[in-house]
C-alpha cells in the first residue's frame, strides 16, 4: 500500500491506499485489508497511543490521524529511556485489553516515538482479534500473538533502549513457532 501524508485545514493525516498496487492486491486483498484494518481502528478508538481513524475514502483507502514523531527503528541503540518502554508496554497492554493483538511490533517502524517521547503504535494491517466468527477457536491464537507482541516490546527495549536483564534474554529466546515462521 502507498502511504500519503495529507493536510487539510492545518490537520495532517496519513492515507493508506491500495489503488497503485498490483491487480490482485488492488482488486481482491486491498479492499479486504482496508475493511479489516478499519474495524481494528474503530475497536481501538480513544485508546492511548493509537492514532484515531478519520475515515475510509473508499474501498481502497483509509485515512488515519498523523502522529508527529519518528519510528523507533530510526533511533540508535541505547538512545531511548527506560520509561519510554514502560509506557509502550502500557499501550500494548491497553490494545490487548480490547481484544486485539498487533502481530507486527517486531518491525520497529510500527512503533512511533512521538513528541515528549510518547509511544504510539501504527499500522494495524496484521492485527488480529479474538472477537467475531469462530471466537473460541481464535482465542488460543490471540494468546500466542499477545506473547509475541510483549516479546517485541522487550526486544525493542534491548535493541533501542540498551536495557537488558537475564530474564528479558530468556523471554526473548523463547520464540513461538509462529514467530519463527514470520
Amino acid at each position: 500500500a502507498a502511504l500519503l501524508l495529507i493536510e487539510d485545514r492545518g490537520k495532517r493525516a496519513i492515507v493508506k491506499d491500495y489503488r497503485a498496487s498490483g491487480w490482485l492486491l488492488r482488486r481482491l486483498f486491498g479492499p479486504w485489508l482496508i475493511a479489516r484494518e478499519e474495524r481494528i481502528y474503530l475497536a481501538l478508538r480513544g485508546a492511548p497511543g493509537v492514532p484515531n481513524l478519520i475515515g475510509k475514502l473508499d474501498r481502497h483507502a483509509l485515512v488515519v490521524e498523523f502522529v508527529q514523531g519518528r519510528a523507533a527503528s530510526e533511533f540508535p541503540q541505547g538512545s531511548l529511556p527506560l520509561d519510554f518502554f514502560e509506557r509502550l508496554g502500557a499501550v500494548v497492554n491497553g490494545i490487548h485489553e480490547r481484544g486485539i493483538v498487533h502481530c507486527d511490533l517486531k518491525n520497529r517502524s510500527n512503533i512511533v516515538v512521538g513528541d515528549g517521547n510518547e509511544p504510539y503504535i501504527v499500522d494495524f494491517a496484521s492485527a488480529f482479534t479474538y472477537h467475531g466468527a469462530l471466537a473460541p477457536l481464535r482465542r488460543p491464537l490471540f494468546e500466542r500473538f499477545r506473547v509475541d507482541d510483549l516479546r517485541a516490546v522487550i526486544k525493542a527495549r534491548i535493541r533501542v533502549g540498551g536495557v537488558r536483564s537475564e530474564e528479558d534474554e530468556q523471554f526473548v529466546r523463547q520464540r513461538s513457532s509462529a514467530e519463527r515462521v514470520v
